[in-house]
């Protein structure tokens, strides 16, 4: 212990973990850390893993796919213990299937399922929440609703593009295709759906994510 505080000793965690097959480190791949949802969901997995002995390594997507691959690749071959993913639209290749079964770390999804990847999954009740948005608008005597989606080919938008339909029809509300905007949950798509949606005059609009809606009331605002 004198030799230890003499020299000022570290030890050599990369050796240890090599030695134990164990990291202490979990990777966590998000789509977008502008968006306020996430640092929030971030904070909250840091501080659990803290208090387990881990630490997060952060990586930002994009919603890209190239680099959720690359970070994909870099988190594994630092030997993480456990992935969580939010995913970016689109499947895993094959290769990434069978570089993480090959490295047998576990991946908790977030959000978003992934087509052709078992995993736990972590998300909130997206069609339901649409629904009840819809329903109350309904209730309180709005009669052409308007809806602003994310992307097509993730779990999420689906599931509130389809509790938006759902709602509709359980309240007797007609569907007009053109009151209907696909976005990307950015706020520039939040801006060319108020652009076009909001000269049709609707009663009310149901935004699904916040950074869209500040592109929409940017709309609004010039309109």
């Amino acid at each position: 212990e004198a030799a230890v505080r003499k020299l000022n000793y570290r030890p050599n965690l990369l050796a240890r973990s090599l030695a134990k097959r164990q990291t202490y480190t979990l990777g966590m791949i998000v789509t977008d850390i502008a968006n306020p949802f996430f640092p929030q969901i971030v904070r909250a997995a840091e501080d659990t893993a803290q208090t387990a002995g881990y630490t997060i390594l952060l990586c930002n997507s994009d919603d890209k796919q190239e680099k959720e691959a690359r970070y994909l690749e870099l988190l594994l071959s630092r030997r993480v213990d456990g992935i969580i993913l939010n995913k970016t639209p689109g499947k895993l290749s094959a290769e990434q299937r069978r570089m993480i079964a090959d490295a047998k770390v576990p991946v908790v999804l977030l959000m978003r399922t992934c087509p052709g990847l078992t995993a736990d999954l972590v998300q909130t009740d997206d069609r339901q929440g649409a629904m009840d948005a819809v329903s109350h608008l309904a209730r309180i005597g709005h009669k052409s609703i308007a809806f602003v989606g994310g992307p097509g080919g993730v779990s999420n938008a689906q599931a509130r593009r389809d509790g938006y339909l759902s709602a509709l029809e359980s309240n007797g509300l007609e569907h007009k295709p053109e009151l209907l905007f696909e976005g990307d949950y950015r706020i520039d798509s939040g801006y060319r759906a108020g652009l076009a949606l909001l000269p049709r005059l609707p009663d009310a609009v149901l935004v699904t994510n916040y950074l869209m809606m500040v592109g929409l009331m940017k709309a609004a605002d010039e309109i």
